[in-house]
Protein backbone atom coordinates (compact mmCIF):
# COMPACT_ATOMS: atom_id res chain seq x y z
CA UNK A 1 0.00 0.00 0.00
CA UNK A 2 2.76 2.39 0.85
CA UNK A 3 4.02 2.07 -2.73
CA UNK A 4 0.62 2.84 -4.58
CA UNK A 5 0.53 6.12 -2.39
CA UNK A 6 4.33 7.56 -3.17
CA UNK A 7 7.20 6.77 -0.62
CA UNK A 8 7.79 3.32 1.26
CA UNK A 9 6.57 2.80 4.22
CA UNK A 10 9.90 2.34 6.11
CA UNK A 11 10.38 5.67 4.72
CA UNK A 12 7.20 6.91 6.43
CA UNK A 13 7.50 5.33 9.62
CA UNK A 14 11.30 6.71 9.84
CA UNK A 15 9.89 10.73 9.25
CA UNK A 16 6.71 9.45 11.85
CA UNK A 17 9.68 8.77 14.42
CA UNK A 18 12.05 11.60 13.83
CA UNK A 19 8.72 14.34 13.83
CA UNK A 20 7.98 12.83 17.41
CA UNK A 21 11.12 12.76 18.92
CA UNK A 22 11.43 16.31 17.84
CA UNK A 23 8.14 17.40 19.16
CA UNK A 24 8.88 15.26 22.46
CA UNK A 25 11.82 17.52 22.78
CA UNK A 26 10.29 20.63 22.17
CA UNK A 27 7.76 19.72 25.12
CA UNK A 28 10.78 18.77 27.15
CA UNK A 29 12.17 22.37 26.24
CA UNK A 30 9.23 24.49 26.96
CA UNK A 31 8.70 22.09 30.21
CA UNK A 32 12.22 22.14 31.91
CA UNK A 33 14.38 24.43 29.96
CA UNK A 34 17.39 24.42 27.82
CA UNK A 35 20.10 23.10 30.09
CA UNK A 36 17.73 19.65 31.01
CA UNK A 37 17.28 19.23 28.02
CA UNK A 38 20.56 18.98 26.91
CA UNK A 39 21.82 17.40 29.73
CA UNK A 40 19.15 14.56 28.43
CA UNK A 41 20.14 14.67 25.06
CA UNK A 42 23.59 14.07 26.09
CA UNK A 43 23.10 11.62 28.44
CA UNK A 44 20.64 9.78 25.60
CA UNK A 45 23.74 9.42 23.41
CA UNK A 46 26.56 8.24 25.70
CA UNK A 47 23.54 5.05 26.73
CA UNK A 48 23.08 4.36 22.70
CA UNK A 49 20.10 6.00 22.22
CA UNK A 50 16.12 6.70 23.03
CA UNK A 51 14.00 3.54 24.13
CA UNK A 52 11.56 2.58 20.72
CA UNK A 53 8.86 5.12 21.06
CA UNK A 54 4.90 3.76 20.25
CA UNK A 55 3.28 5.25 17.68
CA UNK A 56 -0.06 4.67 16.75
Amino acid sequence: MGRRIGGSLLERELIARRMYASLCKTHRFAIHGVLRVAFDTIGRFLRGGEPRIRLH
